[in-house]
């Protein structure tokens, strides 16, 4: 009984992972309507999306701009 439940859970357990990995939301769509404006629960309505992976959007958005922002070089006070 044991092991019939311990293959259960890892044959599903290995089928779940590909199907999440699949998904890759559209973030360029996302940026582009808070762009104009729209609110994030819109955003997810309109888009079809949950509206958590709008706010991941956001944040990997966020992440990109600090990235390309230029690092202030250190003043030297010599």
């Amino acid at each position: 009984m044991v092991f019939a439940t311990l293959a259960v859970t890892l044959m599903l357990s290995m089928t779940s992972a590909p199907v999440r990995a699949k998904y890759n939301p559209n973030c360029d769509a996302v940026m582009k309507e808070l762009r104009q404006g729209k609110e994030p629960r819109q955003i997810a309505s309109d888009l079809n999306m949950h509206e958590n992976t709008v706010h991941r959007c956001i944040r990997a958005g966020a992440r990109t701009q600090r990235r390309a922002r230029p690092t202030p070089s250190p003043a030297t006070s010599r």
